[in-house]
Parts: structure tokens; sequence; C-alpha cells
């Protein structure tokens, strides 16, 4: 705990390298704890470190697969690296976890959309919206697949 504390204070002064460090030591003595492999892929990943944050993600959830905020931050990094395939498996991992959540559906359908697949990414999309009529983000990405789904439909419009 105490070197996850120092991890902490290290990252609030912006001193990335030293958490950094400081978060492998807590990890290396806790490996079950998601609260040290989420805070060290955190701060990789804020470093552009991303490969290394998926890797500790990944480990993590080789030990602990049913951790749901493990498998979203996963399925968020590979999102903005564009691996849209592993994105999609684990959104739908996600889902099988907890199908009632809103951020989940909202994950598999931008990971629909970057494959492409419009009518999947709008059913997704639209469940997220029906699960949590609040959520912003999810009403302009169903904006932006029903556009373009509709561009499909009539090309040239």
């Amino acid at each position: 705990m105490l070197n996850y504390q120092l991890g902490i204070l290290y990252q609030a002064r912006n001193q990335f390298r030293k958490a950094i460090a400081q978060y492998w030591k807590s990890r290396s003595l806790d490996q079950d704890s998601d609260l040290y492999s989420l805070a060290l892929a955190s701060i990789l990943f804020h470093c552009k470190q991303r490969r290394e944050a998926i890797q500790v993600l990944q480990t993590f959830l080789v030990r602990h697969p049913k951790s749901l905020p493990g498998i979203r931050f996963l399925c968020r990094i590979y999102i903005q690296e564009g691996q849209h395939d592993q994105a999609l498996a684990s959104a739908q991992k996600g889902l099988a976890l907890d199908p009632g959540d809103s951020y989940g559906h909202y994950l598999l359908g931008i990971s629909h959309k970057g494959l492409m697949q419009f009518e999947e990414a709008k059913d997704a999309l639209e469940q997220a919206v029906a699960l949590a009529p609040s959520y912003a983000e999810a009403h302009l990405e169903l904006g932006f697949a029903l556009q373009r789904r509709s561009q499909d439909l009539w090309p040239g419009r």
C-alpha cells in the first residue's frame, strides 16, 4: 500500500517515471489487487505506453477474468489503438458479465462502428441510450451511426 500511495504522490507532482516505478512495485507485491493493476495501466496509458498498459491489463485479466473495470479499460485502449476486433471481443466479454451495463453497450457500439458494422453499432448504441437516457456521448455516437447507415442505404445523399 505504501508504494501505491507514493505512486499517487509522484503522479500528482507529474513525476510519472517515479510514479510508474512505485505502481510496478505495488503491483508486484500484490498481483491480485485490481486497484494496483488499474492504476499502473492508467498511468502507462497516460504516458503513451499503450502496449505496456495492454500487457498489464491482459495479465491481470488472466488471473481475474471477471473484472469488469479491467475489461472495460482494456476495451477502451483497444478502441483508441484502432484494434477494433480485440475491442469487440472485450466488449462482448464485459456484457456477458453485466448485460444491463449501458457503458458496455456503448463500448460494443463503438467497437462495431470501428469495424464498419453500422447496423450492429446502431443496435448497441440504442441499447446504451435505452439503459441510460442521459448518456450524452451514446446519443452522439448513435447519431453518427445512423448518419453513416443512411449514407450506406442511400448513396449520394
